[in-house]
């Protein structure tokens, strides 16, 4: 399963790379061709534990990777994916990292394994998520705080109806779209 998601993860569109205990890889020496090959430390998925174990303890047995893809305290395996520069600055990226976590949160039901997210990329889909979760929140309730003062004030349906149409019409025409409870609402230029 682990290795199905590691190549489901390669497969996103606008992920470059993905390294995982799955996808290893080792250089091996070619004297034919008097050079140096990359190979996969797990060429096919075992047939059995036995099998698994041993590819493990080779995995381990590698210097390169000793310590950074299995910490050998907790028995954590790392995923690290690396995701297209041109779409880690566009609004792609909010795409791209909800693919990832559509793909992990998959594994993580069928396998029962806890995932913990971590990465630039990530904290700033779910920070850009978080800011525009609050500012549509702080949009309808300064609309309903100004109708209710306006309403208040004037004690007239008309005072208070016109000036917040205006308002709404003022703010999506600043903002170009706004997600108003679920419904996009774009103005046309």
């Amino acid at each position: 399963k682990f290795k199905y998601l590691s190549e489901e993860l390669e497969r996103i569109e606008g992920v470059d790379r993905v390294m995982s205990l799955a996808l290893l890889k080792m250089l091996r020496k070619d004297p034919v061709q008097k050079r140096f090959v990359l190979e996969k430390v797990f060429p096919s998925v075992p047939d059995n534990q036995s099998a698994l174990d041993s590819m493990l303890r080779f995995a381990s047995s590698l210097k390169f990777y000793s310590d950074r893809l299995v910490n050998s305290e907790t028995g954590a395996t790392f995923v690290l994916i690396t995701v297209d520069n041109q779409v880690l600055n566009s609004k792609e990226r909010d795409r791209v990292i909800e693919d990832i976590k559509h793909a992990a949160e998959a594994f993580s039901t069928h396998s029962g394994i806890d995932l913990h997210y971590v990465g630039l990329p990530y904290i700033r889909s779910e920070v850009n998520g978080k800011i525009k979760r609050e500012l549509q929140a702080f949009l309808l309730i300064s609309l309903l705080v100004t109708a209710c003062i306006l309403l208040s004030l004037f004690r007239s349906w008309d005072a208070v109806v016109f000036p917040i149409i205006v308002i709404f019409v003022i703010v999506i025409w600043s903002l170009g779209t706004i997600d108003l409870l679920g419904y996009k609402i774009t103005m046309l230029t």
